[in-house]
């Protein structure tokens, strides 16, 4: 069983969409040699890449998704919950 299997079980299906959606663009982008190239050839002073800002947005995305995805699963007591937001 995948991690993926696993939170579809804990979590269900319909409430994982969001966080699945976004993990998927972020690494479907990745998955481009084009895209990894143009990466590998930035600067920490081009940090304004249309790309690059692009990916940075979709991991903030992510974040904030998988965040709402845990505070609706585990109670606010839930050790689960506790261990992994802090």
């Amino acid at each position: 069983m995948t991690v993926i299997d696993r939170l579809l079980d804990i979590c269900g299906k319909h409430d994982c969409r969001q966080v699945l959606r976004s993990y998927d663009r972020f690494l479907n982008q990745l998955e481009k040699p084009e895209i990894r190239e143009h990466l590998k050839g930035l600067t920490k002073e081009q940090r304004d890449d249309p790309v690059f800002r692009d990916l940075k947005n979709e991991g903030h995305h992510f974040t904030r998704e998988l965040l709402k995805l845990f505070e609706r699963t585990f109670d606010s007591t839930h050790p689960i919950r506790r261990a992994i937001i802090f």
